[in-house]
């Protein structure tokens, strides 16, 4: 299981192996533990087409006029391929935020609604 809290958007990520638990418990521990409410939002999975390599998987978290976007990575070999990642993705018309962690092999991407996730994609290649 993953964690990342974005402060500045009050949004959680969790990744989470379906198999050991449910949103339903990740909810009614973060209310248990930390006393704040929470709540599922609308999540989609797309797997990327198979002539995209270096991603395995697209989940989009959506809110009204933005989303956010996790890339699973493949083939990174440092950090600093985290980094020239992390500054392709963040020079997109329309990316907010972007973040790329060499650990997890992924990137977490805030944008808006309009963006399609095969320019994030494409920017990946491209790094």
């Amino acid at each position: 299981m993953s964690v990342k809290v974005f402060i500045d958007t009050k949004l959680v990520h969790v990744v989470y192996d379906e198999t050991q638990t449910s949103p339903n418990e990740i909810i009614q521990n973060i209310k248990d533990f930390t006393g704040y409410d929470a709540q599922e939002q609308n999540i989609q999975e797309k797997e990327t087409p198979s002539h995209t390599p270096p991603e395995e998987k697209v989940c989009t978290t959506n809110t009204a006029t933005t989303k956010m976007v996790t890339l699973a990575i493949q083939g990174m070999h440092c950090t600093s391929c985290a980094g020239l990642i992390e500054k392709s993705l963040q020079r997109i018309p329309g990316v907010e935020t972007a973040g790329v962690n060499f650990a997890t092999s992924q990137a977490i991407v805030k944008v808006s609604n309009t963006m399609e996730e095969k320019k994030l994609i494409d920017a990946v290649i491209q790094a």
